[in-house]
């Protein structure tokens, strides 16, 4: 799902961005923060070295006959959330209160550009022993745990990597993290994308 980046920024915001994706394609610098601060860039700019960036993989990933990295990433995204919708289901006589799992960000319409973290938000009471479980059980490696501070408390949050593709789960208590919560550090407003839609959105994609 190729995008044209935005010129409403004027000629010289276009090149700075173009040349912050090429940074981050050639893998001379980590992020797109970092290509930003080497050209000298304002961050506000982020957004179109995105889009760069994601035309730049997708015009590579076609010529080598590989998918899209945005493929490749909605299909383990849908991997991870299908196993825990698939958890509750088996589940769901214990008692144990699911509201759903959503993806959220760039990711959730599909926008994904190599390096990005799948955020993965699981709003329910299950303990997350068992939602390392189902992730390990479909081959995810590097699993570790952190604490995360969001504008809704510590959230317990699991990250790991499945397919190459990086990943966080954050679990998010039902009564403490509402379901349409924006931004969870700065409440701005974010894509959200339950499972069917994330199969409408990857459907929509070649690859």
């Amino acid at each position: 799902m190729t995008r044209h980046p935005d010129r409403s920024h004027g000629g010289a915001s276009d090149e700075l961005a173009r040349r912050a994706a090429r940074l981050v394609h050639e893998g001379r610098v980590p992020d797109l923060a970092a290509a930003l601060r080497e050209v000298d860039a304002p961050s506000r700019l982020r957004g179109l070295a995105r889009r760069h960036l994601e035309t730049l993989t997708e015009i590579e990933a076609a010529a080598a006959g590989e998918p899209p990295p945005a493929v490749v990433g909605l299909d383990v995204a849908i991997a991870i959330m299908e196993a825990i919708d698939d958890l509750e289901s088996r589940t769901a006589d214990r008692g144990v209160p699911y509201r759903g799992v959503r993806l959220a960000g760039h990711a959730a319409a599909g926008r994904i550009a190599p390096g990005d973290v799948l955020s993965i938000r699981h709003h329910g009471d299950r303990d997350l022993d068992d939602l390392e479980a189902e992730v390990e059980e479909l081959g995810a490696v590097d699993l570790r745990r952190i604490a995360f501070r969001s504008r809704w408390g510590v959230l317990s949050t699991l990250e790991g990597e499945l397919d190459g593709v990086p990943f966080r789960i954050r679990r998010c208590p039902l009564g403490q993290v509402p379901m349409d919560a924006g931004h969870l550090k700065t409440a701005r407003p974010i894509t959200l994308a339950d499972l069917p839609t994330l199969r409408r959105v990857r459907a929509s994609i070649h690859g």
